[in-house]
Order: C-alpha cells, then sequence, then structure tokens
C-alpha cells in the first residue's frame, strides 16, 4: 500500500496496535492520530511518512510502545509532547532527524521505561544523572551521538535489570565506572570509539551473564585482568587500538562460549595460551600489530569453524602447526611480517573457501603445492614475498579465477612463468621479481587487462617484449629491469597510461618509441636509442655508442676564418705569408677545440642517460589507511590536519597528512565551515607540479604522496566526495586503487 496516510483512520477508536513499519505511505502523520484514545502500540519505524511529527500525538497517553526511527520526518528539536506519554515502556527514536541537543529532561517521567533507544539521534552534552533512576531500564543504547564527559559513577547504581548497553562511538572520556561491573544481568557492554582511559576494571569477572564485549578504540592501558576468565557466557572479546600491555590471561582458553577475539593493535607480550579454541568453536581470531610471540597455537580451528586467523606483526616463529591444513571453513589467514618458518601445510594452499592468503616477510620454505593450490576457487589475494619458497610457480594457479593480487617476489621461485596465468581476469597486480624464472614472457599476460602493476624484474627472463603488452590499458607500472631481454621496445606500450616503465639492464636495442620518454628508465641497455627532439629525423644512442645518424661537421664552420673577403688583387708578399700562417693556426686551434668538445659530449653521454626520468614511490592506500587511526603514529600537526607516520611494505618510512574540514559553527540559520587553509593546500597542489610528487586513489580516500630527499615524506588525505575536489582531481578518480601524478 502507498499514498497518503487516510484522515479517518480516527474512526478506529478501539485500535490499539497500529504497526506501519516499512511501509511506502507517504506524507505527513495526520493530526487525527491523535483521537486513537485506546491506541497502546505505535510503529512507525522506516515508514517513507515526511513532515514534522504532529503535536497531536501526545494526547496518546495510553501508549506503551512507540518506534519512530529511520523514518523522513522534518529535521526539528525532540518534540516535548512526549512528556505526556507516562505510561511508555518501549521508546525507540533511533536515528531520527532531530536538531543536536541534550538528552530530554522529560524521560524522567517514564519510571516503567525498560527500553531506551536514543541512537543517532544528535544528542549532545553529557549522561544526565536522572537516567540512573530507571530502575526498569533493560535496554539503554546512546550509541553514535556527541556525547562527552565521563560516565558518571552514578548511572549504574540502580539498573541493575540493565541487559543491553551501547555507549559506542561517542566522545566519553576518563575511566570505565565500577558500578558497571556489578550488573549481574549484563549481556551487551559496547564501549568502543570513544577517549576513555585507565584500566579494565579488575571486578570484571562480576559481569557473569556478559556475552559481548567491545571496548576497542579507546585508550585503556594495563593488563586484562585474570577474572575475566570468569566470563564463562562471553562470545565475543574486542579490545583492539588500545594501549593494552602484559600477557592473555591463560584462563581465557577455557571459555566455553568464546567465537570472537580480537586484539590487534595492542601492545600484548608473550605466548597466546596454547589451548586456545580447544574448549569452543572460534570464528574469528585476530592478534595482528602486537609484540607476542611464541609458537602458533595448534587448536584455534578444533571447533571447525574459523574464519579468521591473523597473526601478522608479531615475533612469532616455529612452524604453522599440520592442522590448518584441514580447516577448510577458513576465509582470511595472514602471518605475514614474523619470524615462522618451514612449509606451509599442503591444504592451506588450497583451502576452499581462503580469499585473503598472506605470509610475506618470513623465513618459509618449501614448494606451493600443485596439487592443492587449484581448489583454492575463492582466493583474491596472495602474497608470498621475503621468504625462501623453491620450485617453480604450479600452472593450477590460472583456475584461481578470482584472484586480484599476485606477490611472490623475493625467494627462490624458477622455472617458466606459467602462460596460465593469462586466465586471471581479475589480476590487477602482479609482482613474481627477485626470482630465478627463466625463458620467455608469456604473451598471453596481455589478457590481464586488469593488471595496473606488473612486476617481473630481477629474473633471468630473455626474448622480447610481448608487443601484446599493448592490450592492458590500466598498466601504470612495468618493470621488467635486470633480465636479458631483447629487441626492441614494442610501439604499444606508448599508448599505456604508464607512470613509471623500467627496462634497465636489460639487451634491448632499437629505437624507444618517442612516447615512453617521461617515463622509461632504460639505463643499462647500450644499444637502445632514442628518437631525436632535435631538427630532422636523427636519434642518439644512449649508453655512449655511436649514433644512427651522425650529425656531420659543415665544413663552413671549420673554415669559417678563413672564409671569403674580397679577392686580393694586388698584396705584398710580406702579408700574404702572414695571413696564411694566421690562417693555418686558426684552423688548427679551431679543429682541436671541435675535437674536444666531441669527446666530452660522448663522454657526458656515456655517464648519464637523458631518458631516466624521476620514478615515484609505488603506494597503495591499504598501506598507509592502517596508521591513521593511530594517535601513536601522530608526528605533528597543521592548521588542516595531523600528521601520521606510516611504514610501508618496502620498509620505507612516510609522513601521511590528513586533512580536515574544521569544524561546523552555529551562525544562524547556517553553518560556518572553518577550513583552516583545507583549501588553499588543495588549490596549491592541484596547480603545483614536482618530481617527485604522487597522487593515490581510492574509492573512499584521496591520498597525495610527496617524495623528497628526507626520510619522511609528506602525504595529504582528502575526501573523494567531496565537492572541493577540483576538476583536475574528479577527472581520474576512477573507483580503484589507482597511482596518478599529481
Amino acid at each position: 500500500m502507498d499514498g497518503p496516510l487516510p484522515t479517518s483512520i480516527s474512526q478506529l477508536t478501539n485500535l490499539e496496535i497500529l504497526d506501519l513499519s516499512y511501509s511506502s505511505f507517504a506524507g505527513p502523520i495526520p493530526d487525527t492520530f491523535g483521537d486513537l484514545p485506546k491506541l497502546q502500540l505505535l510503529n512507525l519505524q522506516a515508514a517513507n511518512l515526511s513532515g514534522l511529527l504532529p503535536s497531536s500525538l501526545g494526547k496518546l497517553t495510553n501508549l506503551t510502545e512507540i518506534h519512530l526511527g529511520l523514518a523522513n520526518f522534518t529535521v526539528a528539536p525532540v518534540p516535548s509532547w512526549f512528556a505526556n506519554l507516562t505510561k511508555l515502556q518501549i521508546l525507540d527514536l533511533s536515528s531520527s532527524n532531530f536538531t543536536q541537543g541534550p538528552i530530554p529532561d522529560w524521560i524522567r517521567s517514564m519510571p516503567s521505561l525498560h527500553y531506551l533507544d536514543l541512537a543517532v539521534c544528535n544528542m549532545t552534552g553529557t549522561i544526565p544523572d536522572f537516567l540512573g533512576s530507571l530502575g526498569a531500564l533493560e535496554t539503554l543504547y546512546l550509541n553514535e551521538n556527541s556525547l562527552s564527559g565521563s560516565i558518571p559513577e552514578s548511572l549504574f547504581l540502580n539498573l541493575t535489570e540493565l541487559r543491553n548497553l551501547d555507549l559506542s562511538q561517542n566522545q566519553f572520556t576518563g575511566s570505565i565506572p565500577l558500578s558497571l561491573m556489578e550488573l549481574k544481568q549484563l549481556e551487551v557492554m559496547e564501549l568502543y570509539s570513544n577517549q576513555l582511559s585507565g584500566e579494565l576494571p579488575v571486578t570484571i569477572g562480576n559481569l557473569k551473564s556478559l556475552s559481548q564485549m567491545d571496548v576497542s578504540q579507546n585508550q585503556l592501558t594495563g593488563c586484562v585482568p585474570e577474572s575475566i576468565a570468569n566470563l564463562t557466557n562471553l562470545s565475543i572479546f574486542h579490545v583492539w587500538q588500545n594501549a593494552f600491555n602484559g600477557s592473555i590471561p591463560s584462563g581465557m582458553a577455557e571459555l566455553p562460549e568464546l567465537t570472537e577475539f580480537v586484539l590487534f593493535d595492542n601492545r600484548f607480550t608473550g605466548n597466546i595460551p596454547e589451548n586456545l579454541g580447544a574448549n569452543s568453536k572460534l570464528f574469528r581470531f585476530d592478534v595482528s600489530t602486537n609484540l607476542l610471540s611464541g609458537a602458533v597455537p595448534a587448536h584455534l580451528c578444533d571447533g571447525q569453524q574459523l574464519n579468521q586467523l591473523i597473526f601478522f606483526e608479531n615475533m612469532f616463529s616455529g612452524v604453522i602447526p599440520d592442522v590448518y591444513g584441514n580447516c577448510s571453513s577458513l576465509s582470511r589467514v595472514r602471518f605475514e611480517r614474523n619470524q615462522l618458518s618451514g612449509p606451509i601445510p599442503d591444504g592451506l594452499w588450497g583451502a576452499p573457501k581462503m580469499q585473503i592468503l598472506t605470509v610475506n616477510n618470513n623465513f618459509f620454505n618449501g614448494s606451493i603445492a600443485a596439487s592443492s593450490i587449484g581448489f583454492a576457487s575463492q582466493l583474491a589475494t596472495l602474497d608470498i614475498s621475503s621468504n625462501g619458497f623453491t620450485g617453480p610457480l604450479p600452472q593450477e594457479i590460472g583456475k584461481l579465477g578470482l584472484m586480484q593480487k599476485l606477490v611472490a617476489s623475493d625467494n627462490k621461485l624458477s622455472g617458466f612463468i606459467p602462460p596460465e596465468i593469462s586466465n586471471l581476469s581479475h589480476l590487477n597486480g602482479l609482482d613474481l621479481s627477485q626470482n630465478s624464472f627463466t625463458g620467455l614472457i608469456p604473451a598471453t599476460l596481455g589478457n590481464c587487462t586488469q593488471l595496473s602493476t606488473l612486476n617481473l624484474s630481477t629474473n633471468l627472463l630473455f626474448g622480447e617484449i610481448p608487443s601484446e603488452f599493448g592490450e592492458l590499458s590500466s598498466l601504470t607500472v612495468l618493470d621488467l629491469s635486470h633480465n636479458t631481454l631483447s629487441g626492441d621496445v614494442p610501439a604499444a606500450l606508448s599508448s599505456l597510461p604508464l607512470e613509471n616503465l623500467d627496462l634497465s639492464y636489460n639487451n634491448l636495442s632499437g629505437v624507444l618509441p618517442a612516447g615512453l620518454l617521461d617515463v622509461a628508465n632504460v639505463k643499462g641497455n647500450p644499444d637502445l636509442c632514442e628518437e631525436g627532439s632535435g631538427s630532422g629525423d636523427s636519434t642518439t644512442c644512449a649508453g655512449g655508442g655511436s649514433s644512427l645518424q651522425p650529425a656531420a661537421a659543415t665544413s663552413s664552420s671549420r673554415s669559417s676564418n678563413g672564409g671569403g673577403g674580397a679577392p686580393m688583387v694586388s698584396v705584398v708578399v710580406g702579408a700574404f705569408v702572414a695571413a696564411t700562417i694566421i690562417l693555418v693556426v686558426g684552423s688548427c686551434w679551431f679543429y682541436r677545440r671541435y675535437k674536444t668538445f666531441q669527446e666530452e659530449r660522448c663522454k657526458g653521454l656515456g655517464t648519464s642517460w637523458r631518458l631516466t626520468s624521476f620514478h615515484k614511490m609505488v603506494v597503495r592506500d591499504y598501506e598507509i589507511a592502517e596508521f591513521c587511526n593511530d594517535p601513536d603514529n601522530v608526528i605533528g600537526s597543521g592548521g588542516s590536519g595531523k600528521v601520521y607516520k606510516a611504514v610501508l611494505g618496502n620498509g620505507q618510512a612516510v609522513a601521511v597528512k590528513k586533512l580536515g574540514w574544521g569544524e561546523s559553527k552555529p551562525a544562524g540559520d547556517h553553518a560556518a565551515v572553518h577550513d583552516h587553509g583545507f583549501k588553499a593546500e588543495v588549490i596549491i597542489l592541484d596547480c603545483r607540479r614536482h618530481a617527485g610528487a604522487q597522487l593515490i586513489f581510492s574509492s573512499k580516500l584521496f591520498l597525495g604522496l610527496h617524495s623528497s630527499s628526507s626520510l619522511l615524506q609528506q602525504n595529504l588525505i582528502l575526501d573523494a566526495q567531496s565537492q572541493l575536489l577540483l576538476p583536475s582531481m574528479h577527472a581520474k578518480f576512477d573507483g580503484y586503487t589507482t597511482a596518478c601524478e599529481l
């Protein structure tokens, strides 16, 4: 049903329940809704209604339940007529279009309230004391507002029936109240994304009914109390992005209901409890970016429900237990940047639900299991770089039709590059550099039209560069350096959006296409020439070799001193002799100067290659985004944003400047936005060209990376959806992660 609501609804004088949630009715709520004296339940959640909430709803004094969330009502202050609804037990105003203001005072007049949802309602100020007097309250949702100050210790003294508490995504400061730890009925405690500090109270073990606990993205410190092992109903344990330290309580291995164990970005030390997972059915396990060490525990997948197994950036050592080769439920496995060794379990290569497998920067060895990897039909990202893997790259890898990123650089792989890689139609990044691959480059790689980065450098490849590479219309980075490639550079490469082309140290010959002059590095190819930029059709060879069409010195330039004047009709013998001597000496001097000039020119060509352009850093947004959420990474600030330290995947340190719009402050009926120099920085960067500047785009972030000779480079982050983005920036934004020059 759709259309406007009929005003005649007031004739239903015995109506007790009116549920129009998720309906297609349009227009305002009729005033006659207030003429339903027996109405007890009114549900307009997510209805398509609009306009102001009519004050006549304040006459519905028998209402015990009202749902107005997720509707399209006109932005206005929270109506005061709610104060008349003293019998309310359920009040759901979540995601309503209220103007900013404090939690309404009239809530104190609803003593029977057991469900209060004011999430995403533009609430400001502090939590009022009167909320603590609602003794029947079982659910309190105040999340995603702009509430600030400390969480009152008095708030929970009388809320003995409270089961669900969500204060997340506000601006609360101070410590977690001790009174909160006395709520015996509490099942859900969501305090994440605030500015809470201090330690977890040791009395947290009193919350015997607690099943979900999330205190992530705060500034909490200290150790996780051993008493947390008393929470036998605990299912979700999230404490990530804090400053916790110490060891993980060993008693957590005994929690029978534990499904999510997430504590990344902290400072935990020591080993993971050996039996963790043996008594529960873990689904998500993430201890990344800590200071943990020891062995990988063998029981995390005992419940055969494990979906995410994430260990990266710690100090784990030893091998990955073979039992994980039988964990068919895994979709994300990340072990990068540890000290692990030995082979990867065969079954892990071919896990049928695997989407991400990254084990780079360890000491793994052995080969890629050809008999298994073809079964990883969901695999999108495989990174095994910087290890000691040997053997060939299996042709079965061509069966992984969803593969987007394949990185196997810095290993000891050998054999031919399998042409079956051309079956990976979604592949956008391929890096096989620093191995011992030999043979020809498969021409069928030209079928991988989504490729934006292709790196085959530092191998033993020979033959010609396939002309089929001209079909890679998305390619921005191509590195074929340090091989033994020969032949011409295909002219078709000139049509690609290349920003970095490295062909150095090969045996290439012929003429480098003019369209590649600004992006190519061809050092170490003595027989490769460039198209001349001067007059005529001359060419000049690189590396100091002979030019294909050497410019001939004109006789007039060498004999200009002996050129014509008027014919001498009568001269004395002495004058003739003197003129002859001057002519001979001048010609010899000129010839010697010309020869010296030619030698210096050839020498200069041998020591500097004019085509070598600057080489921008190749950076992706995912390499730096994780560093911009950690206040410990802040190294400075300016008028328009803070500067964070980030470390790229190659170990290089950069500085990321995150530009902000400033704060909106009320100014009459409008909001005055103070950009603190934001617009000026954008305009300057758009107009300025610098040899070390680079842009990075993604679906949500617009990043500018400025390279310099210092250790830390300047960077900037702008909102890609912003109307302030200049036309040249919008033109390059394509929704994918690509690198563009600023």
